[in-house]
């Protein structure tokens, strides 16, 4: 059992370059601790040249001391971490008396993995549970007191007020030494206080409301935040965390070991009851679970220990070095050329390829003639790209290719025919007079990167569109290709007399909903309440502009419900989410493209489409102002860089649940019953299933005209 446990103590920083930083969180947090040892601001995190005040600086200060000792970029935010892991289960086995513990502890599976990956769930669960330790001591000796706040104010360095309410249990069995807790307070706020003046100081209000009313309070109590679970997620969570000694907490020592027994179960009920919710949040419960275990007979803990130093080993040398372009940026980073842009990388790779690169690459939109870095490996490939001129201002570039024109000599796509037409887009930014863009039409791509369209004699021209409609085109070329080749292209962009044209391709195309036109919509909300008011009018909503038929219908009944105004719905628009393109939003799938069976959805109103094609299709052509996306602007939260939040993935149908519940904030049949709207009024001018499931359900009496 020593020679294990000696040996997973150095299994923990050992090999830390063999996969690269991993997820959102540990290459941000790498990139604040290498900006904080270049500039030698010890104060304010930085991220990207912006002060970033989510967490505390404690592992910024561990990472940022391992790159002053040279340490490569992995092991120098790693090493401190499985150091620090490391010391803490030898000083755990000393004051617990139990080295079978300790080796419990380390092998558990949740310890193993957040001692292996440099984000704060660590420093705290080693902090805290050192002062939790401690204050069980001072409770039965007296001593020690001094000890304890200390380590909570290491903790508050770690994570902020989360130890200071995790530690609420010591209060109850503190009680009696209430005349000491004054030593306890000034110990922790002499270890965290400093940095908290010395930040508050630097950031003004700016820290206390995003440290503070954003990140604890917030998170706590909105879902605002990307993290929201039900309140029974983190059951599981724990099995899954202990393995594999789970099943040691049955028949535990709960009755006689009580205050690791109120840390476990309080600090679980209080995550519980957290709306946003992450596995790593347990890990300071870990120690105390532990603590509250049977002890296993010596077969159960030589075999679980020799299987799990056997994962440890495996995944660090084998596994995860095999998956490391899929799991992390370090891989793709290699393609950041001098002028490259983000393009598609996903969120989970994104600030490896950012760290690994050196730099923060804009958005593709941002920057004017960058070439996108693939979003997978399957990027890599070479194929046609183009250079586009005679652009200028902000606007999407999109080039469409067919085996036929469809619309007189150009190509469009045709809503009879899904897969007749490629679609590439891009968009872009403060594009300057007499400035080239680079477009690589296979990054994003509809009904997929145009290499693998086969050879022929394509048709092909490409558009700019910009404040809602096609401002320039491409004369359409025909051209003898094989996508697959290797080629650059020029293309020459001329104005667009009539940017109003194209009125039949993709009707709510042209009505984009985004930053472009927040004023738009701004105006129209304005108008339709100036149309209540004076209590006339109707609203029509077409296929494509049910948003605005929704807006109205929204408005109507809540500031007007009473009016005497007429309300004039044009099906297909679904009319609430009960019935939303065919899904019933209200039952809360989990995805929303496909059937019990697998298979894709039909589209309810547009033959031959099945929705994951028109999703996807309306992604390429526009992800941030295209029919869904406008959607998900109206209904869902915005992301943290204020755009549309997507409520589900167009490719996998999987449904975002907090996107989710911020729609069905804005169910109108739930709305319309709820508040007792009169909804007499509603005049249904092409009646279907969902138009008339929704006077139904409602208690409207719907006129169909």
């Amino acid at each position: 059992m020593a020679v294990a446990l000696a040996a997973l103590l150095l299994l923990f920083p050992a090999f830390p370059g063999a996969f690269g930083l991993f997820g959102p969180d540990e290459p941000r947090y790498a990139s604040i601790a290498r900006e904080m040892a270049r500039s030698g601001d010890w104060v304010t995190p930085v991220l990207d040249g912006k002060p970033w005040l989510e967490k505390p600086a404690l592992l910024y200060w561990m990472g940022a001391v391992g790159f002053k000792l040279g340490l490569g970029p992995e092991a120098a935010v790693r090493v401190p971490l499985g150091l620090l892991s490391a010391a803490f289960l030898v000083w755990f086995g000393w004051m617990v008396g139990s080295w079978q513990r300790a080796a419990m502890l380390g092998t558990c599976a949740g310890w193993i993995g957040y001692s292996n990956i440099a984000v704060t769930d660590m420093p705290l669960a080693v902090f805290f549970s050192a002062g939790m330790i401690l204050a069980l001591r001072w409770v039965e000796t007296g001593k020690g007191a001094w000890w304890v706040g200390a380590c909570f104010g290491a903790a508050m360095l770690a994570k902020g007020l989360v130890p200071v309410v995790l530690a609420a249990p010591v209060v109850w069995f503190a009680r009696e030494r209430w005349r000491e807790w004054w030593k306890v307070v000034v110990a922790a706020l002499v270890v965290a206080g400093p940095w908290y003046v010395l930040v508050t100081r630097a950031q003004g209000f700016a820290f206390i409301n995003e440290f503070f009313i954003e990140h604890h309070f917030g998170r706590f109590a909105s879902g605002d935040l990307q993290h929201v679970q039900p309140f029974w997620f983190y059951g599981p969570m724990i099995v899954a965390l202990l393995l594999p000694w789970t099943p040691l907490l049955w028949k535990g020592e709960w009755k006689t070991r009580t205050f690791y027994a109120a840390w476990l179960v309080f600090g679980f009920v209080f995550f519980s009851a957290s709306k946003n919710k992450l596995p790593g949040y347990l890990i300071p419960l870990l120690p105390a679970a532990v603590m509250v275990m049977r002890m296993p007979g010596p077969r159960y803990l030589a075999g679980a220990m020799g299987l799990m130093l056997a994962v440890v080993a495996t995944g660090k040398l084998t596994y995860l070095p095999a998956k490391d372009g899929e799991l992390t940026g370090r891989e793709l980073a290699r393609q950041v050329g001098p002028d490259s842009c983000a393009n598609e990388i996903p969120r989970s790779l994104r600030y490896g390829v950012h760290y690994y690169a050196g730099k923060a690459l804009g958005e593709c939109w941002e920057m004017p003639g960058a070439k996108p870095v693939p979003a997978g490996k399957e990027g890599v490939r070479k194929g046609l790209r183009l250079r586009v001129s005679g652009g200028t201002g902000e606007g999407r570039l999109l080039f469409l290719a067919a085996l036929r024109p469809t619309e007189g000599d150009w190509v469009v796509p045709v809503e009879a025919e899904p897969h007749l037409v490629w679609i590439g887009g891009r968009d872009v930014k403060d594009w300057g007079a007499g400035e080239t863009v680079e477009f690589d039409p296979n990054a994003v791509a509809y009904p997929g990167p145009f290499w693998g369209a086969g050879k022929g004699l394509w048709y092909w021209n490409v558009i700019f569109v910009s404040n809602g409609g096609v401002v320039a085109r491409s004369a359409t070329r025909k051209d003898d290709w094989d996508p697959a080749a290797d080629r650059v292209v020029e293309a020459r962009l001329e104005p667009v007399a009539d940017p109003g044209w194209k009125q039949g391709w993709r009707a709510g195309f042209l009505g984009r909903l985004g930053r472009a036109a927040d004023q738009t919509r701004i105006e129209s909300i304005a108008a339709f309440r100036r149309v209540w008011k004076v209590g006339g009018g109707f609203v029509h909503g077409s296929h494509g502009s049910g948003i605005w038929a929704w807006a109205a219908l929204w408005l109507r009944q809540e500031e007007f419900p009473y009016d005497s105004g007429t309300m004039l719905v044009d099906s297909p628009t679904p009319l609430d989410f009960s019935n939303f393109y065919g899904v019933d939003l209200t039952k809360r799938p989990k995805q929303i493209l496909f059937d019990a069976a697998g298979k894709p959805l039909p589209h309810p109103t547009i033959p031959g489409w099945t929705l994951r094609e028109w999703a996807l299709q309306d992604a390429v052509i526009d992800p941030h102002y295209g029919h869904w996306a406008s959607m998900e602007y109206q209904f869902g939260p915005p992301t943290p860089e204020g755009f549309e939040r997507p409520l589900f993935d167009r490719s996998t149908g999987e449904v975002d649940s907090a996107v989710l519940e911020h729609w069905l904030k804005n169910d109108l049949a739930r709305l319309f019953v709820e508040k007792k709207i009169d909804a007499s009024r509603i005049v249904i001018e092409k009646p279907d299933a969902s138009a008339l499931s929704f006077c139904r359900k409602t208690g409207a009496r719907c006129v169909v005209d």
